[in-house]
């Protein structure tokens, strides 16, 4: 055009159209498809943009393709790892969530168990009590993302007493806690 007041509608405010005379636009390609336009304006009333223009504009948009599909692909795999992640942190909060109940449970079958017991009574109430009470802590500090408190309330022989006790009320594995003369636990599993 020799002049942008010649095109009908367009993206340019009326109040600049009489400042803009020729005007040059290519498609922007790719794939056989049309994603965007790329146009120069001239500010100079006597400038006419001819065939070599027209390619180096080409050129130009050629360029600016690779430039649009190349942000995009980005901003895809942007959100492919996003969505991963997201993906990644619930299993991590499911697993978290089913290990921190099925210990719970384990501890308070535990206790009850030993209430039927001879000689079993209201302290192992108590003691499951207790173990639903902190599983329930447990349960709501994992899915907040907290992780386990177990050494927060407890030294570190309770914590892993407590994760035995999880063991042998889940499995068919024998475990003890062995503790040496400097106080520094060990951990013996054996198999019945």
């Amino acid at each position: 055009f020799d002049s942008y007041s010649e095109v009908r509608g367009g993206h340019v405010a009326a109040a600049d159209r009489d400042r803009l005379h020729a005007t040059i636009a290519v498609p922007i390609e790719w794939a056989g498809e049309i994603i965007g336009a790329c146009v120069v304006f001239s500010t100079e009333p006597g400038v006419r943009f001819g065939a070599e223009d027209a390619r180096l504009l080409g050129l130009f948009a050629k360029h600016a393709a690779i430039a649009i599909i190349n942000a995009r692909l980005h901003a895809e795999a942007a959100e492919r790892e996003r969505r991963v992640a997201v993906s990644a942190e619930r299993e991590r909060v499911v697993r978290d969530v089913h290990d921190t109940v099925a210990r719970a449970l384990g501890s308070i079958l535990l206790h009850l168990d030993a209430c039927d017991e001879p000689g079993g009574g209201p302290e192992h109430l108590a003691a499951a009590r207790d173990a639903a009470s902190k599983a329930l802590t447990e349960t709501r500090r994992t899915v907040l993302g907290l992780g386990p408190a177990l050494l927060e309330l407890h030294s570190l022989d309770d914590a892993i007493a407590m994760e035995l006790a999880w063991v042998r009320s889940t499995t068919a594995v024998r475990s003890d806690l062995v503790r040496s003369e400097e106080h520094t636990s060990e951990l013996q599993s054996h198999h019945d």
